[in-house]
């Protein structure tokens, strides 16, 4: 069972990151500068262990 949800949180995790990708792509955001791409992933990388520890606490319950 834990390895289900290993994989389902991991199935999301990369979920997001290619959403987040694909939005940026749309908006033509891809030729950002360094700065902004650090931004970019600092603010990625807090939602989504935002994201896992919401679902954490979800399914240890």
């Amino acid at each position: 069972m834990e390895k289900i949800l290993n994989a389902r949180l991991l199935a999301t995790i990369v979920w997001a990151i290619v959403l987040s990708i694909g939005v940026l792509y749309m908006l033509g955001k891809l030729d950002m500068d360094a700065r902004q791409w650090v931004t970019w992933a600092v603010f990625t990388l807090i939602s989504l262990l935002a994201s896992v520890l919401a679902f954490d606490k979800k399914t240890t319950k």
